[in-house]
């Protein structure tokens, strides 16, 4: 896997740069983006939309207290100047933790995150105190959506598929059902952790990630999708829509209906449909999000996967240069997608096509000072001299002759 930094000239693998030049590199293009964001007139606004539950972005306290679940992805944010809170629809966290006696950090108000990019996710909620079901979080996106606002949807199997909202887009979240592949049965098994977890029908590496602007600067990049809903677009007049994030179909493909079966590690086959029949698995190709614009109006990403942004994934570091002392991600598709979903739904498309956080470590192991004494000296202070003097020997004796 070989990330690239893309504009211009810039499209050489990394691997032929020199650490320092890399460090270089990077550190002006932080300057780029952080001159672009701070000369803006107003704060951009990121609030994570939940339905219930605690706060999934919040930092914690290092040595005491946890992160969020998506800690990483909102701290790389606040550094490109994005003003990240959070919003609990339901408004029972705030109310649990003060009868608790808990600290809960204070929440804007549905004026304050109006005009904000709304990061939603569509997970299951528990039912709420008088036992009714929860609330889906669909109406309220819905209102936010026609107001001219813009959000990203992240939602999973068995999760909130948001359909007041989506369909009017044209877009249809199947949360009844995940995409999976035929199972792997070879008998060789890899000391790569990460090509024995491939061997699970339901965990995806994603390298196609579609044609629009946002995915664009990703194609070098590897991304980690599981469990993915299948995603659909419909053509809606007034929406112009892409889909992203193909599903690959090395193997054999199919969307799922019995997602209980897939998700607790059961064998499953694909069931071909039959007419319209409610349920029936889904046929290839299978897509894992979309992305869609109103004709002067809001904008909308959908991923059908929230795992897509969790610390664990982002966080997994690439196993063979671990070995070597690199510590680098693995998959820096996933926390790059989600970065450049923001910068396309805040408008500030110029900072879509510059990507330094999946460069943050070199993947360049520094020289050792024996192996750069032997270049230095034995190479070039002796080898190539001697070199030199024995050429120019042996073409006086050829001449003399």
């Amino acid at each position: 896997m070989r990330a690239r930094i893309v504009d211009g000239d810039w499209q050489r693998p990394i691997a032929t740069y020199s650490t320092r030049k890399v460090e270089e590199l990077v550190a002006g293009i932080r300057r780029l983006i952080l001159n672009h964001s701070l000369t803006n007139k107003t704060k951009p606004k990121v609030v994570f939309v939940r339905p219930s539950g605690p706060p999934v972005a919040s930092p914690g306290i290092p040595g005491f207290q946890r992160g969020g679940p998506l800690s990483v992805i909102a701290e790389r944010l606040r550094e490109y100047n994005f003003d990240v809170q959070e919003k609990d629809l339901s408004g029972m966290w705030a109310m649990q933790a003060e009868m608790q006696r808990q600290f809960a950090p204070p929440e804007p108000s549905d004026e304050e995150i109006k005009d904000a990019v709304w990061i939603v996710l569509g997970i299951p909620s528990a039912p709420n105190q008088m036992g009714m079901p929860p609330q889906s979080i669909g109406p309220k996106l819905a209102a936010h959506l026609k107001a001219g606002g813009s959000a990203m949807v992240l939602t999973m199997p068995n999760g909130d598929a948001m359909a007041d909202a989506l369909n009017e887009w044209g877009v249809t979240v199947h949360t009844d059902a995940v995409a999976v592949h035929e199972a792997v049965k070879a008998p060789q098994r890899s000391n790569d952790p990460i090509e024995e977890a491939l061997r699970v029908p339901m965990i995806f590496v994603i390298r196609d990630y579609g044609d629009h602007m946002l995915t664009q600067p990703l194609k070098s990049l590897d991304s980690l999708m599981f469990p993915p809903p299948p995603t659909e677009t419909t053509s809606r007049p007034g929406y112009k829509s892409t889909r992203i994030l193909r599903v690959p179909e090395t193997l054999k493909t199919w969307g799922e209906s019995n997602v209980e079966a897939a998700m607790n590690g059961e064998e499953v086959k694909y069931d071909p449909p039959k007419g319209a029949a409610k349920g029936a698995d889904l046929s290839p190709p299978l897509y894992g999000g979309a992305v869609v614009e109103k004709d002067g109006g809001g904008r909308l990403v959908v991923v059908g996967c929230i795992q897509f942004a969790l610390n664990q994934i982002i966080g997994i570091p690439d196993p063979k240069l671990a070995q070597q002392g690199i510590l680098v991600a693995r998959f820096p598709g996933n926390s790059e997608l989600v970065l450049n979903s923001v910068f396309w739904l805040a408008r500030q498309e110029p900072m879509i096509s510059i990507s330094p956080t999946a460069m943050e470590v070199s993947r360049i192991k520094e020289i050792n000072y024996g192996a750069l004494a032997v270049w230095r000296v034995g190479v070039l202070l002796i080898l190539l001299p001697c070199l030199v003097i024995v050429a120019g020997i042996v073409m006086f004796v050829k001449r003399r002759d």
